[in-house]
């Protein structure tokens, strides 16, 4: 979902087909990814397309095809508006990506908003509170963008 959200508001190919984004506690940085998440080898057969049998044996080599492979190098090319939802307490993709993300857009001008859950996880279901406001945000960000312009007056 995040990943290829990511990605694809960004990818010179794709970039410019979309009228908003919903970035849920998304990998977005694979060299940050790989040394700060408990699912190294997942990193390393996606970019590497190998089994990580040493985790010392993680080259510069391996870590600049990590980067290219991430939404992150990517981000100057984005110009589709975009909302975070982020549990600041996701141990399997630190939030520090999304913030990170989050901010390029912002100085690059692109329109964005970032929801920070206290205490949640990937889910973000920490309380059913939580959860209801993330997917409400959501949605309003998705009607504001993608619906609005086509209402009638």
């Amino acid at each position: 979902g995040g990943f290829m959200t990511g990605w694809l508001i960004g990818h010179h190919e794709f970039k410019d087909l979309w009228s908003a984004a919903a970035i849920w506690n998304a990998v977005l940085n694979m060299s940050y990814m790989v040394i700060s998440s408990d699912i190294p080898d997942w990193i390393y057969a996606c970019c590497l397309n190998k089994e990580l049998v040493d985790f010392s044996s993680i080259s510069a080599e391996d870590n600049k095809e990590f980067f290219l492979k991430s939404p992150i190098s990517q981000v100057a090319n984005v110009r589709t508006p975009s909302v975070f939802l982020v549990g600041d307490f996701d141990h399997r993709v630190p939030p520090h990506q999304s913030y990170y993300y989050y901010n390029c857009l912002k100085s690059m001008g692109v329109d964005c908003k970032l929801y920070d859950y206290p205490g949640s996880g990937h889910a973000i279901l920490k309380s059913p509170e939580q959860f209801i406001d993330a997917h409400l945000n959501m949605t309003f960000w998705m009607d504001k963008y993608v619906m609005e312009p086509y209402r009638l007056n």
